[in-house]
């Protein structure tokens, strides 16, 4: 946290938020930009709103100025403690991917679970909700709460209602659900394995871009990783047994011999090679779109 010299043409001179030109004894913060400065009294909320935005919108998170992300903890000191704490679960729950999030089932709570809080109990992944003790069901987000029990954390009373309530629980994908995902699949849709957006597939190549930055691909909807198993042009059309025309499994990605894909032995190489200005120059179509 370095306060900004004044009087310098390689800084503003103003805080960029109110406009205020600080003091000597309260000389402006320079942000890790190193171009725009901030107030330093903490009265002023200057500092706060910088943070603050971010906490509002995921699109906006993390706090970002001029592409350099200023981190939280240097300046805890001129934060408001409830500002942080809610940066910090913000932090908490975003680095999730979306698909991957669960939020407690009881509808008066709906607060974030992480799933480092998950647990195996009868063969389900379940979590148990901090605020309001209420069991979700990681799959299908179904409420299993077996009913008010009686706080004790360690009852076995209690755990062994809530294990009979997990072994008569059944995931199950509704009719709609089903014929919405294959819907997609004929649509040349598929979602995207981080935000979980549909996205169409619009050209030739099965290497796919989302508005998230992700690039995955179309066939598996797997992370790209680089030319793989999975045919980089046109639809995949696979045997009995399972294999594509390539001689990759479906599910495994393997070959019959049990080996992953290999560009090298293909003469693949150079289409496995993007770089971030080709990735962005199609978000940014999608976006325009």
């Amino acid at each position: 946290m370095q306060a900004a010299p004044p009087g310098s043409r390689f800084y503003r001179s103003h805080c960029f938020v109110c406009g205020d030109k600080g003091s000597d004894l309260l000389p402006l913060i320079r942000l890790p930009c190193g171009y725009h400065v901030v107030c330093r009294d903490p009265d002023s909320q200057c500092l706060a709103h910088t943070f603050r935005v971010a906490t509002h919108d995921e699109g906006m998170f993390p706090a970002k100025c001029c592409k350099e992300i200023p981190l939280i903890d240097e300046y805890r000191p001129l934060m408001p403690e409830k500002l942080f704490a809610k940066y910090e679960s913000r932090e908490r729950e975003w680095r999730v991917p979306p698909k991957s999030r669960t939020y407690c089932s009881n509808a008066k709570c709906a607060v974030f679970i992480h799933p480092d809080k998950q647990h195996d109990v009868a063969g389900q992944k379940i979590v148990r909700c901090g605020d309001c003790s209420t069991s979700t069901c990681v799959k299908c987000r179904v409420n299993l709460h077996h009913g008010r029990d009686c706080g004790k954390p360690n009852c076995g009373r209690c755990a062994s209602k809530l294990t009979v309530a997990i072994r008569a629980h059944e995931c199950k994908v509704s009719k709609e659900e089903r014929k919405f995902k294959e819907e997609i699949k004929a649509g040349n849709l598929q979602e995207c394995p981080w935000c979980g957006r549909k996205i169409e597939l619009t050209k030739d190549c099965n290497r796919m871009f989302c508005p998230c930055r992700t690039v995955f691909c179309y066939i598996c909807g797997k992370e790209w990783k680089g030319v793989h198993g999975c045919p980089t042009q046109g639809k995949a059309i696979y045997d009995k047994d399972g294999y594509n025309q390539r001689g990759y499994h479906r599910d495994t990605g393997l070959d019959r011999n049990g080996n992953e894909y290999r560009s090298m032995r293909h003469g693949l190489d150079d289409f496995d090679a993007f770089d971030e200005d080709e990735v962005m120059d199609e978000i940014n179509g999608l976006m325009e779109e």
